[in-house]
Order: structure tokens, then sequence, then C-alpha cells
């Protein structure tokens, strides 16, 4: 299969996820993912934001870091649920924004689908680029 054809399916695939219960014959989707541009942002892996060792002993509680340059300062808004986003896999997405205070602005995310729940990471806007 040809990169255009692969792109092509990602594309209408994504689009019946954002389309979700209503009914459209496949011409009707090509028309709107022709109209639409969906791009989806990186996935990065969870596990360099969370500090290795715990707040306070005992405690089970660690503290998230920038997944850019590693600033500790981080203030969280408020999660929200995605319906329709496009990821790496399939279902609903569990956001919760956060930024830090170098200047990155990032996503703790918990995708959802049939008893799977991955995490990972997107960052928006990086410290670095600034």
């Amino acid at each position: 299969m040809s990169p255009n054809n692969q792109q092509q399916r990602k594309k209408l695939r994504a689009a019946k996820l954002c389309l979700g219960s209503l009914r459209f014959n496949r011409p009707h989707i090509e028309a709107l993912v022709s109209q639409m541009e969906i791009t989806m942002k990186t996935e990065n892996d969870v596990f360099p934001v969370i500090s290795d060792k715990q707040i306070a002993a005992g405690s089970g509680q660690r503290n998230l870091y920038c997944p850019e340059c590693g600033c500790i300062n981080t203030h969280v808004e408020a999660p929200y649920l995605k319906i329709g986003d496009s990821w790496h896999g399939n279902g609903e997405v569990a956001i919760t924004p956060l930024w830090s205070e170098c200047g990155s602005k990032w996503e703790v995310c918990i995708g959802f689908h049939k008893g799977d729940a991955p995490i990972f990471v997107r960052v928006n806007e990086s410290c670095k680029s600034k």
C-alpha cells in the first residue's frame, strides 16, 4: 500500500471516530475529511515526567516534571474527556493539561478502549522553542 493510501485510510478512520454514531457513506466522509486537517500530536513516554522519589516517605506521591527540561514547578489545569481525539489508539482520551514555569504547556493523557488504558504525554508548547 502506498504512503498516500495509508494516510488517506488513517484520515478516514479518524473522521469516522470523530463522527461517532452519525451515519454517513464513504463519499460524505471523504468530503468531510477533505475539509478538515487531522493531525496527531506526538505521544511521549510518561516515565520521564514522574519523579523517582516520593514527596514524603511512605506517601506514594510523586511530582511531575516538565517533559522538555525537567522543571519541577508544574501546575495542573482542569482535566476533561475528549471524544474523537486523534491518538494512536481507539476510544476516548482523558486529558489533564499542565504548564510548567519554564514555559512548557503539556498534557498527561489516558486513552481507554475495551479494557486498555494507555497513558502518555503530549507537549503542546515547548520551553526549548522560546
